[in-house]
């Protein structure tokens, strides 16, 4: 589970993914991006997803970014439609702060999971964590996790032999 926490102490809970966008702008967002304080990238573009294993088969993935195993011990930040052709997705360890700053007067969102979300004036930060707690996930026995990905992403299937 990701936590994320403005600097107006606005918490939200993710089992898949944190968004941050440029809200209902039509305009690019610029974001800072660190890893326990050391700077990782600046980009311009619509938004950031910070995302679990089990997210990076969302959003995530259809912003280019890879699949990661669900019992890996990391987060994955993709930028989504960056401005630029030398920025990529990126795998960092589950156990660090990614911090999130938006230097430019305007507007951001904050979203877990597509569904819960608030808005926040920029500029701003967001920290992202791993949450205190896990939760329990029900799992048929009789599949495997390239079982899903096949079935449900026709994970190396190749349509000219089936």
């Amino acid at each position: 589970m990701l936590k994320s926490e403005t600097d107006g102490n606005k918490i939200l809970y993710g089992l898949n993914d944190i968004v941050i966008d440029k809200d209902d702008s039509v305009r690019t967002l610029e974001t800072e991006t660190y890893f326990n304080n050391e700077k990782v990238v600046n980009i311009i573009s619509d938004g950031v997803i910070v995302s679990t294993p089990a997210g990076s088969t969302g959003y995530s993935m259809s912003c280019n970014g890879p699949i990661l195993n669900p019992d890996s011990k990391v987060f994955l930040i993709t930028p989504i439609s960056p401005h630029t052709l030398n920025v990529r997705p990126i795998v960092i360890p589950d156990d660090g702060k990614i911090l999130i700053k938006i230097p430019v007067t305007g507007k951001a969102r904050i979203i877990a999971d597509g569904q819960k979300f608030y808005r926040t004036k920029t500029p701003s930060e967001v920290s992202i964590t791993k949450a205190d707690f896990t939760i329990k996930v029900i799992k048929k026995n009789s599949s495997t996790y390239f079982d899903t990905l096949k079935k449900k992403l026709f994970w190396n299937m190749d349509k000219r032999y089936s």
